[in-house]
């Protein structure tokens, strides 16, 4: 990278620029999945939570379905949580190398701007202010995420409890008549 901010400031600046932007974009986008998947279980935990009340009586078919879409439900929730993982890894190599750029660009004083750019101290500084903010960000939807998780396990756990009381109160009834 030295010799080609040497040889090549301007171009080294540029691509920089255009990487950051690049990864902001990406991890907008990886925001946006995540929340869109954590709504789409929150949806079928309402609606699983919505038949179990409705009235209906369970039998045992409609009681291996439930099953099977509460480990299909499961399966997704290890599934994000493991992706969101890998993508919180995937930033902070890309963050470390970020900061390793700027403190390149920092410590290299010939860096020769682009036409009618002005390279200076505070451009630099602006650019590692964006990067403290994407490391911010990136913590506080990591923090987030995990949250929803928890509480989307908590919630299954609970659904699954009151299902099998409710299973255990069809058995009782049953053979009572």
């Amino acid at each position: 990278l030295e010799k080609e901010v040497g040889r090549g400031g301007a171009k080294a600046q540029h691509d920089f620029n255009e990487r950051l932007n690049y990864f902001e974009q990406v991890m907008g986008e990886s925001a946006e999945r995540a929340a869109e998947s954590a709504a789409a279980l929150e949806r079928r935990l309402v609606a699983l939570e919505g038949r179990r009340g409705g009235g209906g009586s369970p039998t045992a078919a409609s009681s291996g379905t439930v099953e099977r879409r509460l480990a299909s439900l499961e399966r997704g929730e290890k599934d994000a949580a493991a992706e969101a993982e890998r993508r919180a890894v995937e930033a902070d190599r890309r963050i470390v190398a970020l900061e390793r750029t700027v403190e390149a660009l920092r410590s290299d004083r010939g860096v020769r701007p682009l036409p009618g750019e002005n390279v200076s101290e505070a451009r630099l500084g602006t650019l590692a202010d964006r990067v403290d903010y994407l490391e911010s960000t990136i913590g506080d939807s990591v923090a987030r995420h995990t949250s929803e998780v928890e509480a989307l396990k908590a919630a299954v756990d609970k659904h699954r409890d009151a299902h099998s009381k409710h299973e255990r109160e069809m058995q009782a009834m049953k053979s009572v008549h």
